[in-house]
């Protein structure tokens, strides 16, 4: 979230110097406020008086401006905590531009709760041959790691039993990690919780690819009780 007070001031910046200074107070830096502004945005109603205002204002405003930046971002608040489509397009489109690499395919999203409350998301996405990158897509932070690693237990389940949720992740993606799991003995996964975790979220949404894997499910269900247990477990609580 304190990455939108970011944008927020980046946005009152480019109406105008004007609208900057009205909104600033004496004495304060830029990065004092956007402090403030994220105590403001963190509070549901408070959060909802500066949407209605800034849709006000910009309507009020009768010379021309570049209304865009500050539309992004109302339409972000008003979101929150709900990642949309379009913020993350954001994201993967602005990673295109600062990178060499013109192929980014999205993979999965990820959420989980910081220690305030507020949900952390990460977007995986493949780019380069062999190379995947987590996005926040909040603050365009980025990391690199091996394919293998994001599509199996070295990062994936990694970060599940870390208590990220799968918020969406495509068809495409969920073959991948299957077929890299497909002469995998599950005795040997490092995060087993993890991994039940995504074999229940692939129970609940049929993303299990039988057809394309051979028969997988049938593999997983033929293997150890203990790895099945905690499968079915994992299943037991989002079916709840």
């Amino acid at each position: 979230m304190k990455s939108l007070a970011w944008d927020l001031c980046g946005a009152v910046k480019s109406i105008s110097e004007m609208e900057w200074r009205r909104i600033r107070h004496a004495g304060e830096s830029e990065a004092d406020v956007v402090r403030r502004i994220y105590q403001q945005i963190k509070e549901t109603e408070k959060r909802c008086e500066l949407v209605e205002y800034w849709k006000e204002h910009l309507g009020d405003i009768s010379y021309y401006i570049d209304r865009r930046p500050m539309k992004e971002v109302i339409e972000a608040l008003e979101q929150w905590p709900v990642i949309s489509v379009k913020r993350l397009n954001m994201a993967i489109e602005k990673r295109r531009e600062d990178s060499v690499c013109d192929v980014y395919e999205l993979y999965y999203i990820l959420m989980k709760q910081d220690h305030e409350g507020n949900p952390a998301y990460l977007a995986c996405i493949k780019c380069d041959e062999g190379e995947m990158e987590f996005i926040d897509p909040f603050s365009y932070k980025t990391e690199t790691f091996s394919e293998e690693e994001c599509m199996t237990n070295q990062k994936l389940f990694q970060l599940l039993e870390e208590g990220y949720q799968i918020v969406e992740i495509t068809k495409e993606a969920s073959l991948v990690i299957w077929d890299n799991l497909k002469e995998t003995d599950t005795n040997e996964l490092k995060y087993m919780q993890g991994f039940g975790r995504y074999a229940a979220f692939c129970l609940e949404n049929d993303l299990f690819p039988v057809r394309e894997s051979g028969g997988l499910q049938n593999t997983l269900q033929n293997r150890d009780e203990d790895s099945m247990k905690i499968v079915r477990s994992q299943h037991k609580i989002k079916s709840r």
